[in-house]
């Protein structure tokens, strides 16, 4: 099932999958290092959880953008 969008609709999930990846992913991970360094299991499986949380929505960014058509304005 194709999803119909601009081109400015494209780029908005673009830079929602970036972000994620790269920016809220890495602190994410830094979190899990910092609680895991610290010996505090609860602040590690709450990050891990939130982790989980993000992979789900970048998964759902990555199959939303293999499905767009962008629709051309005039």
């Amino acid at each position: 099932m194709a999803i119909y969008t601009t081109p400015g609709g494209k780029r908005v999930l673009e830079e929602e999958l970036r972000h994620l990846k790269t920016d809220v992913l890495e602190a994410i991970q830094e979190e899990m290092d910092a609680s895991i360094s610290m010996g505090d299991l609860h602040e590690y499986n709450d990050a891990k959880a939130v982790r989980e949380k993000i992979l789900i929505r970048i998964a759902e960014l990555e199959e939303m953008l293999q499905k767009i058509v962008v629709l051309d304005t005039y």
